[in-house]
């Protein structure tokens, strides 16, 4: 059916607010079905500020909103707003809409929320006047008595209407508990999840702060740049991002120690190979993976070799061991050097090509120092060679 001549049609708006901690599948589908089912002509993503409005926040609003413009950069109906997170302090509902409501005086405005919050609804602060700012659609929660909430908002004065959708079955708490445990999480859309394992996360902010007190400034500043390129990497060869982001922030840790105290780990995890025990330059992988078991509880074997490889090579190494191996040598801070380019071009089209070209490039660079070359990285040339018909 055709608007009349000088009919005038209001453009439908959605506010779909929430803590999107992180913003997942589920968030995505309530929106997508307030599209089309709500007939909403935009949906405007609107995450809190950093309180405890909806349950403990483990994210900063500011990378809950850069989440969200990730997920939403494809979409043109979906938008991110970042009033509430900039306030920085809980901001009511009422306040918000009637931003909007400026923003948007001729435009039909809804609320997207949740039936679990209508029973509350009407004591919201301000709730008369956010029932005169907009109207609601609210999702089904299984197990709600829908009419009995219907029949109390509407009393209140409230316009509500329900999305026919079953409950989404995804959790922003599961998802937060397998990213607590450097698992990759299902539901979680590709951007969001490259984003958190790149900044590190939804894990234990003391894991960090311990692996900064084992090193330089400089050290440090590399290590988050290999957790960059890691992730970035592990992303475009399609490997495990919270596994690549857990090995590059521990490939370095024991680094700047001591030499006699790579020594002691290296004993105490049965190391005794005296070409690797003759320099920290090699010693320092594989005593970080032995530190990475002991001081941080990595169990994960590819994540320990990860570690401990990720200088020298090995024959038979992993795709995640690869993975460090190259985003060790060119993450953003590398300081150039010949060849540097041509192996980050490499690396995102082949990791064993670049890994092999990087261990060429560094044995031309040794053995013109009149220095010998680690036998361990020569047997990796080999091996990648053979196995790879490089």
């Amino acid at each position: 059916m055709g608007k009349s001549p000088g009919e005038v049609v209001s453009i439908r708006t959605g506010i779909y607010g929430g803590a999107f901690d992180p913003p997942h599948e589920g968030h995505l589908l309530v929106a997508r079905t307030a599209l089309v089912s709500g007939r909403l002509d935009r949906v405007i993503f609107l995450p809190c500020a950093d309180t405890p409005n909806f349950g403990k926040v483990f994210a900063a609003a500011h990378d809950r909103v850069r989440m969200l413009e990730l997920l939403t950069a494809d979409e043109p109906r979906f938008s991110v707003s970042s009033l509430e997170a900039e306030a920085g302090r809980p901001v009511p509902t009422a306040e918000s809409m009637a931003f909007f409501r400026r923003e948007y005086p001729e435009d039909q405005l809804f609320f997207i929320l949740g039936a679990d919050k209508l029973e509350k609804l009407p004591r919201w602060t301000d709730a008369r006047k956010l029932f005169s700012l907009c109207g609601f659609m609210a999702l089904p929660r299984d197990g709600a008595d829908m009419q009995k909430l219907t029949d109390g908002v509407r009393r209140a004065g409230a316009d509500i209407t329900f999305l026919p959708m079953r409950e989404a079955s995804v959790s922003s708490s599961r998802i937060q508990e397998a990213l607590a445990a450097f698992r990759d999480p299902e539901h979680l859309p590709g951007p969001a999840a490259a984003y958190i394992a790149a900044e590190g996360l939804y894990h234990d902010h003391a894991m960090e702060e311990r692996v900064q007190a084992l090193m330089t400034e400089k050290r440090f500043r590399h290590t988050l740049g290999v957790r960059t390129q890691g992730v970035m990497l592990a992303q475009r060869h399609g490997l495990s991002l919270q596994k690549a982001a857990l090995a590059a922030l521990l490939h370095d840790s024991a680094k700047c120690l001591p030499f006699d105290e790579m020594k002691k780990l290296a004993h105490a995890g049965g190391i005794t190979d005296e070409n690797l025990l003759s320099s920290p330059e090699m010693l320092h992988g594989p005593a970080g993976a032995v530190l990475a078991k002991r001081d941080f509880g990595v169990t994960d074997p590819d994540v320990l070799n990860a570690i401990a490889y990720h200088t020298m090579g090995r024959a038979c190494m992993s795709p995640l061991e690869m993975c460090i191996f190259v985003a060790d040598a060119t993450e953003p801070g590398r300081r150039d050097y010949p060849g540097l380019e041509t192996i980050r071009e490499k690396s995102l089209e082949s990791l064993p090509a670049a890994v092999l070209l990087s261990l060429e490039r560094t044995k031309e660079y040794v053995l013109s120092q009149n220095k010998p070359f680690n036998p361990l990285s020569e047997k990796t040339i080999v091996w990648l060679r053979a196995s790879y018909n490089l």
